[in-house]
């Protein structure tokens, strides 16, 4: 038998789906138990999949955990049950497969991957769709995803797109817009919906990051004191949670 022995002193990665809380440490994947403070460490000897923990979201409306790993394969995990999709991992992709961040609506993932947009289907165990939102289809690295209800919306390395949500054919890439008044060329990094309004993090290549928000069709300036943003997320439906480079917020 043996023994699997992982790194787990630097957490990067942290999800709270009430009774566990999913940790990504450099080495490998832990949880801690709420009700009896147990910490379990699952692995690829007890049921993962792979190593290595790119990206890690929560999914309540089916009590799902997603894990994406660093060669894009995933593991869907319901309870004690793991559920691999390797689809990603295999497919022949020219260029960038990392997938960078995960949102979920519903029962439906959105993955932001190097090349464009994957949606799984968390109910049926199966990739929905993968949508290639550049100009003529064209790949393009996505970042982070957000929904206000309305519309979806796609931090890219050439600025921020959204389409309607209700949209049926978002395969097609025309039904994708650009916005032209904010840095339409530039590269955003994170992106959430902060009650009912967007917050977008642009990345420029001098390293001096900033933040903007979108209310009524106009984007402005907000939390000017911050110069560099690692991660974005909200909580308690109604916060913002910005790890930065130690600027007060």
């Amino acid at each position: 038998e043996w023994t699997n022995y992982q790194s787990y002193r630097s957490a990067s990665k942290l999800i709270d789906t009430g009774d566990l809380i999913y940790c990504a440490g450099d080495g490998g994947l832990f949880t801690y138990n709420n009700t009896d403070n147990r910490v379990q460490k699952p692995s690829s000897i007890n049921g993962l999949s792979d190593v290595g923990v790119e990206a890690l979201a929560y999914g309540a409306e089916n009590d799902v955990v997603l894990v994406a790993y660093e060669n894009s394969n995933i593991d869907l995990i319901y309870g004690k049950d793991i559920y691999n999709l390797s689809d990603i991992k295999r497919k022949q992709i020219m260029g960038n497969k990392a997938i960078n961040k995960v949102m979920f609506d519903g029962p439906l993932a959105y993955l932001s991957c190097g090349f464009g947009i994957v949606v799984i289907n968390t109910e049926k165990k199966e990739v929905k769709d993968t949508w290639y939102i550049a100009e003529g289809g064209a790949h393009l690295t996505i970042y982070d995803m957000a929904s206000d209800g309305t519309y979806l919306y796609a931090a890219t390395a050439e600025g921020i797109y959204r389409a309607l949500a209700g949209e049926p054919n978002l395969q097609d890439y025309s039904n994708w817009q650009r916005f032209s008044n904010l840095h339409p060329n530039g590269r955003f990094t994170q992106i959430e919906n902060l009650n009912g309004k967007i917050i977008a993090c642009y990345s420029p290549a001098s390293g001096n990051d900033e933040l903007y928000m979108l209310d009524n069709g106009n984007w402005t300036r907000v939390f000017t004191e911050i110069s560099k943003v690692y991660d974005m997320t909200v909580a308690f439906n109604d916060r913002i949670i910005i790890s930065n480079n130690g600027d007060e917020i």
